[in-house]
């Protein structure tokens, strides 16, 4: 610990990650929207993959739109590396009230895959979303309270939760800017 009046500092790297998108179809031109999502991300003790594919239809006021995600993960410690990879589907609709305003739902399924081991755990997540966009900016509200465990280990053994790993409820408060 450093005392108030100490002038030492500490300073810690987090790492550094990089994220690409491309848009494959477009969801009014095309029958539905397409899009791939790369990210890399590499820290002191760790380095991470993602890859997505991001599905969407608008139709009429209604927006629905499907990821699928696989994430493999390594974590470095002294003389060993440790592996898994998460595998997540995400499911959302939603209504435009307005240009601006929409309301819906979302669903989740984050799943962990440890090589050599198979499946560690699975939850399933289930809750509403609010989105509002202006010119320049955009915002969405999602609340989602883990609502099963598909799959659990054997921390879990005793809850219909995946506490090991989740919380109950999972709040994702997420805000855009546009930079053109």
């Amino acid at each position: 610990d450093v005392a108030p009046d100490d002038p030492e500092s500490d300073f810690e790297w987090g790492g550094v990650s990089n994220e690409w998108k491309y848009k494959l179809l477009d969801p009014v031109a095309d029958p539905v929207g397409m899009a791939l999502y790369f990210e890399w991300g590499i820290a002191p003790t760790e380095a991470e993959l993602e890859f997505k594919l991001v599905l969407d239809k608008r139709m009429g006021n209604f927006l629905t739109a499907f990821n699928a995600v696989i994430e493999p993960e390594w974590e470095y410690e002294p003389e060993t590396t440790a592996r898994e990879t998460t595998v997540e589907f995400d499911l959302g609709a939603v209504y435009f009230f307005s240009p601006a305003f929409s309301l819906g739902a979302a669903l989740r399924n984050h799943s962990e895959w440890v090589p050599g081991e198979g499946q560690e755990h699975s939850a399933l997540f289930l809750g509403p979303v609010a989105s509002y966009a202006a010119e320049g900016w955009w915002a969405t509200l999602t609340v989602l309270p883990q609502i099963a465990k598909l799959m659990g280990s054997e921390a879990d053994a005793d809850n219909d939760l995946v506490l090991s790993e989740h919380e109950k409820l999972e709040v994702r408060l997420i805000f855009g800017v546009d930079l053109q």
